[in-house]
């Protein structure tokens, strides 16, 4: 580690990660005073103390303090090392994935055949198929089911039909029967009341 950098106000820093912080905090008037279009303090510091060129390259390209700080934090990429000892031909590996895939190949050419054996041995058990009169006794059959149902249908619509005809005459009934008193009261009881007036007269209690 190389000498520490002394900011404009008495604080320091001794690598980047310290450097970052300090410019995160600092105000415009310390910044510019370590930045500006004359110099750039930190680029300097970080190359010739740190001996790190390429950050101080990238700060040198940066505008503002929040690209500075991104300058100092982003990491350097580098190529991954070579590994040596441990290649190897491309012959070789072309000539595992062809005897792999001819594996694969026979693999599925032995249950392909295996697939037709037993589809062969399925058809040679299913019986043989009903020609002439005895597919034709078949169909009748079938037809005489098929009335049977229909037939059986039709009688379960019609009991539906009358046992709804049945249900509809029992709600109606009382109703109508109550209607029917109603009125034969209204009119025995007008009839009463004529009886009465009349004899009411007829006594003197009720004068025109």
């Amino acid at each position: 580690m190389g000498d520490p950098f002394y900011l404009q106000k008495g604080r320091t820093v001794h690598d980047l990660e310290e450097l970052a912080e300090a410019l995160k905090i600092m105000d415009e008037e310390e910044y510019t005073h370590h930045v500006n279009p004359e110099r750039n303090d930190f680029a300097k510091w970080v190359e010739e103390s740190l001996e790190k060129k390429d950050v101080a390259e990238r700060m040198r390209v940066a505008k503002t303090k929040e690209e500075l700080v991104k300058s100092i934090k982003e990491p350097i990429v580098s190529a991954p090392p070579k590994r040596e000892g441990h290649a190897k031909p491309l012959r070789s590996l072309k000539k595992k994935k062809s005897g792999a895939i001819k594996e694969k190949q026979l693999q599925l050419s032995d249950q392909e055949q295996k697939e037709t054996a037993t589809k062969k041995k399925e058809i040679r058990k299913e019986p043989p198929k009903v020609i002439g009169k005895q597919s034709e006794e078949l169909t009748a059959k079938e037809l005489e089911e098929q009335r049977r149902l229909l037939l059986g249908e039709e009688i379960e619509r019609e009991e539906k039909e009358n046992a709804w005809r049945v249900h509809e005459l029992s709600t109606e009934a009382p109703h109508r029967f109550i209607i029917k008193e109603f009125l034969l009261g209204a009119i025995f009881g007008l009839i009463l009341g004529l009886i009465l007036v009349g004899v009411l007269i007829q006594a003197g209690i009720i004068t025109y």
